[in-house]
């Protein structure tokens, strides 16, 4: 009887998941449509990145860079990666 028990709750705790995780999607679709961001906040904005490209033509060093708008490497190297060919 124990053991149906645990059979039929976790049955139940499985159902009431898929129904949180239905709302949760339907809520997140809801509110890209209404134009809502998520996520974080960029850390440049768009002119700062087009800088940040126009240093990496001229051949400057990726944390010279990093240092020169405080931000990582990480993200300069993403930017690299996404403008210039290998």
């Amino acid at each position: 009887m124990g053991s149906f028990l645990l059979t039929v709750f976790a049955g139940l705790s499985e159902l009431e998941r898929n129904l949180i995780r239905d709302r949760t999607e339907e809520g997140r679709v809801m509110a890209k449509k209404r134009g809502v961001q998520s996520g974080r906040k960029p850390k440049l904005t768009d002119h700062q990145k087009e800088q940040v490209r126009k240093m990496l033509s001229e051949d400057h060093p990726i944390r010279s860079i990093a240092r020169h708008f405080s931000v990582g490497v990480a993200t300069i190297d993403r930017i690299k990666k996404t403008t210039l060919p290998n």
